[in-house]
C-alpha cells in the first residue's frame, strides 16, 4: 500500500466526539491550531500528530484542504505525537 506521510490536528467536542483534520506540513497544522476562529469552549484542538496515511483514502478537496475516509487503516503507522494543546479528563 502507498503512503503519505500526513500531520493531523486531533480535535474534541465536549458532547465526547473527537476528529481529526490533516495537513501536509507541521507548519499548516499548527496555524490551523492557533486560528481562534476554529475552537470555543466546546470544541479545543488536543494535539499535532505526524503519521503515514493510506494514500487510497486521502484526498485533496477542490479548496486545497485535504480530507481522508475514516476506515481502520486509513493510519498505517509510524504515529507520533508533536505537541499537545489539552488534555481532557
Amino acid at each position: 500500500m502507498e503512503t503519505k506521510t500526513m500531520y493531523a490536528v486531533e480535535h474534541y467536542y465536549t458532547d465526547d466526539r473527537r476528529t481529526y483534520d490533516i495537513f501536509e506540513t507541521l507548519c499548516e497544522a499548527e496555524s490551523f491550531t492557533s486560528d481562534k476562529n476554529n475552537w470555543d469552549k466546546n470544541h479545543f484542538p488536543l494535539f499535532i500528530f505526524k503519521a503515514d496515511f493510506n494514500l487510497e483514502l486521502i484526498y485533496q478537496e477542490d479548496n486545497g484542504n485535504w480530507n481522508y475516509e475514516d476506515f481502520s487503516d486509513t493510519i498505517l503507522g509510524n504515529y507520533r505525537k508533536i505537541k499537545q494543546m489539552d488534555n481532557i479528563n
